[in-house]
């Protein structure tokens, strides 16, 4: 009986959240209607690689007339991924824009959302088992191509250590596997003797992230010659770690993704260069692949958005350039 309770007391919240985040969506639309609803749905809200993502999906959404709502972030208590998506099938959303994950029970769900009329794309990270109707990300292998690229040019010696490290929640991820095919490309092309090695990292709190890397830079003689993050809370521990562990240029930090103080960090010569993602490409069209599926009946199944590396004379121009916005931000006031 406990438990039976316990299940309908869970149901009774949920509704009511349900019920509350339709209210909130109606006083979000204000006057404007909108011809279609889109659900956007992430891991984590405060990531500003997802923000970014959002960002260009909701900005997209006002030019297409789709209503883009991130999904649950002004709901009382914390919902799961899975839970959210349950409130929009629920709430009979037009569509969905979602970051995938390798869980078997989204997949499950987001084969409910096609069941239902609704129409799923996945950014970031796919979701390969589903039937979602499109996947915008990065092309994984030029990703390590050109990572390797750049990372063989930090080499002292042919046979200098090039360490990978990869999130512990995706470790079995077939795009990081076609990630590393891009890595071991670019050095046979160069017959280069590189060690290209791998390390799990748990990235799922930067306390954790940060002692684990420690850990593998803590050995002098051990330490890789080049580190390569492929995230940005890797990227902001393994920054912390060398200027802690006082290695800065002993080891060389290839980072992902750009935040102002990783930037300052590459012109300072503490981190060597970073990958950025166009993130808000990645939301411009997830949106707009959304809308030519909602009107047409069919679209593309994977689309790339742009990549390049920001190295040290890149970052003391955008740093320029964020320090010339602020100004002028501030003359405005």
């Amino acid at each position: 009986m406990l438990i039976v309770l316990g299940i309908l007391v869970g149901i009774e919240v949920r509704y009511k959240e349900l019920l509350k985040s339709q209210t909130l969506t109606i006083e979000a639309l204000g006057e404007r209607e909108y011809k279609y609803h889109c659900a956007f749905i992430a891991e984590d809200y405060e990531d500003p690689y997802l923000n970014s993502i959002y960002e260009g999906a909701k900005e997209e959404g006002e030019k297409q007339d789709i209503y883009v709502e991130n999904y649950g972030e002004k709901l009382s208590l914390h919902y799961t991924v899975d839970e959210r998506i349950e409130m929009a099938i629920a709430a009979n959303v037009d569509a969905i824009v979602l970051e995938g994950n390798d869980e078997v029970g989204t997949t499950d769900l987001i084969n409910t959302a096609i069941d239902q009329k609704i129409a799923v794309v996945t950014v970031y990270q796919d979701q390969v088992q589903s039937r979602r109707r499109s996947f915008i990300g990065v092309n994984k292998f030029m990703m390590g191509y050109s990572l390797c690229e750049k990372a063989y040019g930090c080499l002292e010696n042919d046979d200098d250590e090039i360490m990978v490290l990869y999130d512990k929640n995706s470790n079995v991820n077939p795009e990081n596997t076609i990630l590393n095919s891009g890595l071991k490309k670019f050095l046979t092309d160069h017959a280069s003797s590189a060690r290209l090695n791998a390390e799990i990292i748990d990235s799922t709190e930067t306390y954790n992230t940060e002692e684990e890397i420690r850990e593998l830079l803590r050995n002098v003689s051990a330490r890789p010659r080049v580190l390569v993050c492929t995230n940005l809370i890797q990227t902001q521990c393994a920054y912390q770690t060398i200027v802690d562990l006082n290695c800065v240029g002993d080891v060389k930090i290839l980072g992902f993704y750009a935040t102002q103080s990783l930037l300052e960090a590459i012109d300072k010569g503490v981190i060597e260069a970073t990958l950025m993602v166009d993130t808000y490409q990645m939301g411009t069209k997830a949106v707009d692949n959304v809308a030519e599926f909602l009107e047409v009946g069919y679209v593309s199944d994977y689309v790339a958005v742009d990549t390049h590396i920001i190295d040290k004379k890149e970052a003391g121009k955008l740093i320029e350039a964020n320090n010339k916005e602020e100004t002028t931000m501030g003359g405005d006031e």
